[in-house]
């Protein structure tokens, strides 16, 4: 069974992720995007997100606003730490409630 969460169509959703190297340490990607799939795995977004997106060390946030569409979704957070790809991915759905 898929285990995601399911919000009200036009709202917004506020995204979290931090960043670590591999002693666990918090760290600033070169790079940081946020990309949402659809379930055939096109891209309906693609952001790099800024210091206006970031909270802290290595820690990031994307505000994302539903359209009226009643799907579900995937995300996934990018970052690059010296030239390695760091990712993150999970699932989401929107509809009317």
């Amino acid at each position: 069974m898929d285990n995601y969460s399911v919000y009200q169509h036009g709202n917004t959703i506020r995204f979290e992720c931090s960043f670590f190297d591999y002693d666990k340490t918090r760290v600033n990607p070169q790079l940081v995007k946020f990309i949402i799939y659809n379930t055939k795995y096109e891209i309906v977004l693609e952001t790099i997100l800024g210091e206006s997106n970031k909270v802290g060390i290595g820690s990031y946030f994307f505000d994302y606003i539903t359209g009226k569409e009643i799907k579900k979704y995937f995300y996934e957070w990018y970052g690059e730490i010296d030239g390695t790809p760091s990712l993150m991915r999970g699932q989401f759905a929107t509809k009317f409630i």
